[in-house]
């Protein structure tokens, strides 16, 4: 799935498991942003439970009092990759000039590219897993999802008052239509059902979503089949 988003490579750091020749010279930032991405490979291949602090410290190519220096805890440390990894990428698209299915469908697309990458998806899968036993990264999470629709919600809420739309409970068309459109991709890749679908397939899947939620809730004719 190479149209969704990738987790960045990061210059200047050592491979996998490699020492770090000069780490006092890296910016706290850069470090950061280092332990996070080795913290995001254990975390997926080993589990929470499984992973330690020593061998995100070997994977990252630091020592565990670096890592001490900028997470107090494994959990601390968790928090902020989901924190970091979940979040809604910017920039979020312009959509003013456009047609409301046009609109509809940047968003939506937009969205689909975030929320059916591969470590996105293992990431929620993981969180799952480990939600019973960490309650504030089931808050997260939670966060996370309603984050996702709010940029949505407020663009129809919008429309809505501009009479283009007519909408009673706008939370629910907005959970309706994110369903419709990306829901049953998401589902299959948290249960692993499948193979993961191909941009051609979430761009017909969106506007087949569209289409729907036009006939129901727009006001004018709709352009798309």
């Amino acid at each position: 799935m190479d149209w969704i988003e990738a987790s960045p490579v990061l210059p200047g750091f050592a491979a996998p498991g490699a020492e770090l020749r000069h780490p006092r010279a890296i910016p706290d930032h850069v470090r950061r942003t280092g332990l996070l991405t080795a913290a995001e490979e254990m975390f997926l291949t080993c589990g929470y439970a499984g992973t330690t602090m020593s061998n995100i410290a070997r994977t990252a190519g630091m020592s565990k009092k670096t890592i001490y220096q900028v997470f107090d805890s494994k959990t601390e440390l968790f928090r902020a990759l989901l924190l970091d990894r979940l979040a809604v990428p910017d920039p979020i698209p312009s959509v003013e000039a456009l047609a409301p299915e046009a609109a509809l469908e940047a968003l939506l697309r937009h969205m689909a590219r975030h929320v059916l990458a591969p470590n996105h998806v293992a990431l929620c899968r993981l969180v799952l897993a480990s939600a019973g036993k960490l309650p504030e990264v089931s808050g997260i999470f939670k966060d996370h999802c309603l984050r996702h629709e709010e940029n949505l919600e407020a663009w129809l809420g919008a429309q809505s008052a501009r009479g283009v739309f007519r909408l009673t409970d706008l939370a629910e068309a907005v959970s309706m239509l994110v369903s419709l459109a990306i829901g049953g991709f998401h589902w299959r890749l948290l249960a692993e059902i499948g193979v993961p679908p191909t941009e051609a397939m979430v761009a017909t899947r969106i506007r087949s979503a569209i289409a729907i939620f036009m006939r129901e809730f727009g006001t004018e004719p709709h352009s798309f089949a």
